[in-house]
C-alpha cells in the first residue's frame, strides 16, 4: 500500500479555511514583530501630540511611541502574510496544518503580546516615575505588580 503524502484528515483547504489561516499567521507574525522591535530596541518614529508631529529623534514633550511600533508591525507583516495565503494551496501538503494549532498559537501570542507590553508599560510608568530601583524585566517589582494584579 503506497503512503499518501497528505494525511486522511487534511483535505484541500477551502477559501474560507486559507482565509483563516492567513489571518492567523498575520496574528502571530505581527506579535512576534512588535515585540522583537521592542526587545532589540529598533528606533521607530514616535508621535508627539502636544507637537502634533512624527520624529525618530527625541523630541521635548510626552512621545507616543506604540503607534509607530503597531504601524511597523502591521506594514511588514501584512506582505508575508498575504504571500502566506496565496502559496498556502500549493505547499498545503507540506504544511499539514490544524486550525486548532493555528488558534492555541493564536490565543498564545496574543496572551504574550498583552503580558509583555503590560509588564513594559508598568516598568516605564510604575518603576521609573516612582523612582524605585529596577533589578530587570523579572525583578521584585514584577512580582509585587502580579501578586497586587492577581489580588484586585
Amino acid at each position: 500500500m503506497e503512503e499518501e503524502p497528505i494525511k486522511s484528515e487534511y483535505g484541500q483547504l477551502t477559501r474560507s479555511c486559507r482565509i483563516f489561516a492567513a489571518l492567523n499567521f498575520f496574528l502571530i507574525l505581527s506579535i512576534f514583530i512588535l515585540i522583537f522591535s521592542n526587545l532589540i530596541g529598533l528606533n521607530l518614529p514616535k508621535y508627539y501630540p502636544l507637537l502634533r508631529k512624527w520624529s525618530i529623534l527625541p523630541l521635548e514633550g510626552p512621545a507616543m511611541g506604540y503607534f509607530g511600533a503597531v504601524g511597523f508591525s502591521i506594514l511588514l507583516a501584512l506582505p508575508f502574510s498575504i504571500l502566506f495565503y496565496f502559496v498556502l494551496p500549493y505547499k498545503q501538503r507540506y504544511l499539514e496544518i490544524r486550525f486548532k494549532t493555528f488558534k492555541n498559537l493564536s490565543t498564545a501570542f496574543i496572551l504574550l503580546g498583552i503580558f509583555y507590553f503590560i509588564v513594559e508599560e508598568y516598568k516605564s510608568w510604575g518603576i521609573e516615575k516612582i523612582k524605585l530601583r529596577s533589578e530587570g524585566f523579572l525583578g521584585v517589582e514584577f512580582w509585587l505588580f502580579l501578586l497586587f494584579w492577581s489580588l484586585s
